[in-house]
This record gives C-alpha cells, structure tokens and sequence, in this order.
C-alpha cells in the first residue's frame, strides 16, 4: 500500500505529465481514478470511525479486544480507538 506522500507524489508528477499534453487524455483519467480511491478511502475510515464509537461505547471492548488492546484500562477506553482498528485490519489480513 502506498503511503500518502507517495500518493501525492505521484499526483504531482501526473499533474506535471497532464501539462504536457501528450498523454492527457490518459493522465486525467488516472488522476479522475486516484481523486476516486482517495474518496473511497476517505468514507471507509469515517465508518471504521463510527463502528469504533459504538463498540466502546456497548462494552463490547470489555470482552473480546481488551486483550489485543495495549490501551484498555476498563474506564479510560477513549484510548482504544487505536487498537480496535489495529484488531480488525488483524482479522482482514488472516483471511
């Protein structure tokens, strides 16, 4: 997975390649791609965000991720964020 610098590196070289001319046609279409994957992305981590929310806010936390959760202190869950995504991109990655 690229990271957000190379991301936006690789837009400003695209962006650079566009003025070109030559290949615009083809750089629009790969920028168009890549403003669409960045708007994906952006609405995947809002609702991991959300579910994160309500699985420290039912308790759920107290029973299954306290374990993998190097934050949980029972009152002080507000820590947890963190953990509770670590757990579940854990859990993608085995399948």
């Amino acid at each position: 997975m690229l990271s957000k610098e190379e991301i936006e590196k690789a837009k400003e070289w695209l962006n650079w390649m566009k003025k070109q001319e030559l290949f615009l046609p083809y750089i629009s279409n790969i920028l168009k791609y890549i403003d669409q994957l960045e708007q994906e992305n952006n609405k995947q981590n809002k609702i991991i965000d959300e579910m994160t929310k309500v699985i420290i806010a039912s308790g759920i936390c107290d029973y299954f991720i306290k374990d993998n959760c190097k934050h949980y202190a029972g009152e002080n869950k507000k820590l947890c964020d963190e953990c509770i995504k670590q757990y579940f991109e854990k859990k993608v990655e085995e399948k």
